[in-house]
């Protein structure tokens, strides 16, 4: 009898030939690489302040070039200065004349730099890089003697790291214009520029063109918005992220009188972000919230997700609150 032993197993050739290869070359990646970070952009209040530059919205000073007397720019003081180099006094100069043979493109440039910030991440502080990105291009495209003449008034490109910051520079509270009356004749100092702005058309931009309004012109606020709430709009307005948490909800509903959609998106914003950790808000405040947004025909269907939600995690408090 004779018995066939199996024959021992041995891997297949393209095994022995693939497995040497494989360890010592590496697979080609045929992935595509992630497309760099898009480089930071201005802030939604530098693009709104940009638009009432181009727009020559509520200007309070104009620059003429050499003998000519018709304006190459206006521009508004309390945005340029930020701009140490232009020491403006208490009022606006009204007119500046500039030496001849610089022209009207390169200063209109120069001073929309002032209108320039960048947005910055989370809890850093304000760069110059929207200021300084700016001045740079624009100085490879000067002459050495246009570049002297503007340096003389506005300051060194280079020197732009002392710049205030625009929000800052414009809540300093120069310049203003425009003076917002409450109930009890309480009255709050502000810029037109600033409450109108360009791209929405809002409350202000209807009362402050109507005709025979003066340069100082006054407002007249609706009934029942509170001093407090007005500033902590105001705050918002003016390019600023503290919101008072007692007025959270007095401001969202004005800022929607007032058409201010960056104001009421904030507003909305901090809604959301207090509702998600809702744990930390008394019954009181929550139910307040809640029901105000259930009871907001324009709330967004996120926003009134996120309140129903909410107001399911923390019922028992809600209850009691009630």
């Amino acid at each position: 009898i004779s018995l066939k032993l199996p024959r021992p197993s041995q891997p297949p050739v393209m095994a022995l030939l693939a497995l040497p290869w494989y360890t010592s070359t590496p697979l080609p990646n045929n992935d595509p690489s992630p497309p760099p970070p898009p480089p930071p952009g201005p802030t939604e209040f530098s693009k709104r302040l940009q638009g009432a530059f181009v727009e020559g919205l509520f200007c309070d000073v104009q620059f003429l070039i050499g003998p000519s007397s018709v304006p190459a720019a206006r521009a508004h003081c309390a945005v340029l200065a930020r701009n140490p180099k232009l020491r403006f006094a208490a009022a606006s100069p009204g007119t500046l004349t500039l030496a001849p043979g610089i022209s009207a493109d390169a200063l209109q440039a120069v001073l929309r730099a002032h209108y320039l910030e960048v947005e910055q991440a989370e809890g850093a502080e304000t760069s110059p890089d929207g200021p300084q990105m700016a001045l740079a291009a624009l100085r490879a495209k000067l002459s050495p003697d246009e570049l002297q003449a503007l340096e003389l008034v506005f300051g060194r490109f280079g020197d732009v790291g002392s710049w205030s910051p625009l929000p800052a520079a414009i809540a300093a509270g120069r310049f203003t214009d425009c003076a917002l009356r409450l109930a009890g004749g309480v009255e709050v100092q502000a810029h037109r520029f600033v409450l109108a702005g360009t791209e929405d058309e809002n409350f202000f931009s209807a009362a402050l063109r109507w005709p025979g309004s003066s340069p100082k012109t006054e407002v007249t606020m609706p009934d029942g918005l509170s001093h407090e709430g007005l500033l902590t709009m105001l705050r918002l307005r003016y390019g600023g992220a503290d919101i008072d948490h007692e007025r959270l909800l007095e401001a969202r509903h004005f800022s929607e009188y007032f058409g201010w959609s960056d104001v009421r998106r904030a507003c909305e914003a901090r809604m959301e972000a207090l509702l998600a950790g809702a744990g930390a808000i008394d019954g009181a405040s929550l139910l307040a919230v809640v029901t105000h947004v259930g009871e907001s025909a324009a709330m967004p269907p996120h926003l009134k997700a996120a309140a129903m939600a909410s107001a399911v995690r923390n019922w028992s408090k809600i209850a009691e609150a009630a």
